[in-house]
């Protein structure tokens, strides 16, 4: 949500927050979220590091016959290794959760 300040000037960003804290060892960060629209990502455009920072850039792919095909970038991420660590970890999580079988009587 965009409002203009009292001058009528320069807009100001008003942040929402969703009433959720975070808590990471002994602090606590209120989650803010401003409403950000989820994306479909179909391509890792880059992914590479540097001097401890990880970069991971991401594409929706658009395809149809009367078209070309096309790339769009939807999401440009930085974070630090260790965050990448932390996200590695989480996504073997949730991968491993998923493959496994509903009811293993059914498993091959």
């Amino acid at each position: 949500m965009i409002l203009a300040d009292e001058d009528g000037g320069v807009p100001a960003q008003v942040a929402i927050k969703s009433g959720k804290i975070l808590a990471v060892g002994d602090r606590r960060f209120d989650i803010r979220d401003d409403g950000v629209q989820p994306l479909f990502i179909d391509l890792v455009t880059e992914h590479r590091h540097n001097l401890g920072v990880v970069y991971l850039s991401f594409a929706s792919l658009t395809a149809d016959a009367a078209n070309p095909a096309e790339a769009t970038i939807c999401s440009r991420i930085r974070m630090s290794m260790v965050m990448a660590q932390n996200l590695r970890d989480l996504l073997t999580n949730i991968i491993d959760d998923a493959m496994k079988p509903v009811d293993k009587s059914q498993a091959n």
